[in-house]
């Protein structure tokens, strides 16, 4: 056993104590089957008496192989992003990976930041979560393994990395119309200046109505500013000028300030509509309707995404886009 007060052992310090190769030692540590299993257990016994550890740095840049991955994402509370998170924790532990995790508060300038120290840091491959503005990824990433989730980077050249994200225009068409299903006709949205993802939620809205022969009018169509710190005041307006009888939240964070303004000003009746599922939602009063994405299978297409351009950095671009289900809720 070494003593507290001895420098720290190495591989060779090892391999002189099981009177072996550097190479033999480095092989049974590594599970390799050319060394018997008595001697691998042998030296794995002493490694453990000795206290050594791997010079993980050391092999990192060995192999070129760090097993692990960078993820990049817009904040931790959201469950969206919870559940992603879950999924790629679960293949990442399944295959042997670990997880670094950074957070970019919607901020492209945390992004760039968060990308660049990723890809310092030696990981295998980033999953990224974009905030959708103007980042020449081309350039901090380049041939770099990277799946983006949710929102398709905005970088003419993206066309060279692989994306899974969701029919935010199908998702939102299904939600509407199945409000006006049960009884909405004025229907007010209050939409997110943040990302395209928004855009693409609103054409939905739009589509909806069209289908359901609802004539589109733009004083029913509210934009939020970033910080949301308006909300309230365009949800009395829709509810008390506009006299409207259902709202679509276009993310959570919109929801919640809705739903904080209809208690306060204890609002019966009204029909909500949100895109983006969340378990909370099960102890709202009012009735809603929601369009969830499949957080679960983001996880897994993306995780699947980046191993396949992790072996074959030259294989051709792939898109996945996938489809909402409907949450019903009545009162």
């Amino acid at each position: 056993m070494v003593e507290s007060n001895k420098e720290i052992p190495t591989i060779k310090d090892v391999a002189k104590q099981a009177g072996v190769s550097v190479a033999t030692v480095s092989r049974a540590l590594n599970g390799n089957q050319r060394v018997s299993a008595e001697t691998r257990k042998k030296i794995q016994q002493i490694a453990k008496d000795m206290g050594y550890h791997p010079n993980l740095i050391a092999r990192s840049v060995r192999m070129k192989k760090t097993s692990i991955i960078g993820v990049v994402i817009s904040t931790v509370t959201a469950s969206f992003f919870t559940e992603v998170i879950d999924s790629l924790t679960e293949l990442a532990e399944d295959n042997d990976y670990q997880l670094i995790i950074a957070r970019t508060n919607e901020n492209p300038k945390n992004e760039k930041k968060a990308v660049e120290v990723l890809t310092q840091q030696m990981v295998d491959g980033l999953i990224i979560a974009t905030t959708g503005h103007e980042i020449d990824y081309t350039n901090i990433v380049n041939r770099f393994p990277t799946v983006f989730i949710d929102r398709m980077p905005t970088n003419v050249n993206s066309s060279k990395f692989d994306a899974v994200v969701v029919n935010n225009e199908d998702g939102t068409k299904k939600l509407v119309s199945f409000m006006i299903k049960f009884g909405a006709s004025q229907i007010g949205i209050i939409n997110s200046e943040v990302t395209a993802t928004q855009n693409q939620r609103l054409n939905g809205y739009k589509k909806a109505l069209q289908v359901n022969a609802i004539p589109i009018d733009e004083s029913l169509i509210k934009k939020s500013q970033v910080d949301y710190s308006d909300v309230e005041g365009l949800t009395s307006q829709l509810l008390f000028n506009l006299r409207c009888d259902a709202i679509v939240a276009t993310d959570n964070e919109i929801l919640q300030r809705v739903l904080k303004r209809t208690y306060e000003r204890n609002i019966k009746d009204i029909q909500i509509g949100c895109f983006d599922y969340s378990p909370w939602m099960q102890f709202i009063r009012y009735p809603i309707v929601v369009a969830a994405q499949p957080t679960v299978q983001i996880g897994k297409v993306a995780f699947k995404l980046l191993m396949q351009r992790i072996k074959n950095p030259d294989k051709a671009q792939e898109i996945r886009e996938l489809n909402t289900t409907i949450k019903i809720k009545t009162k």
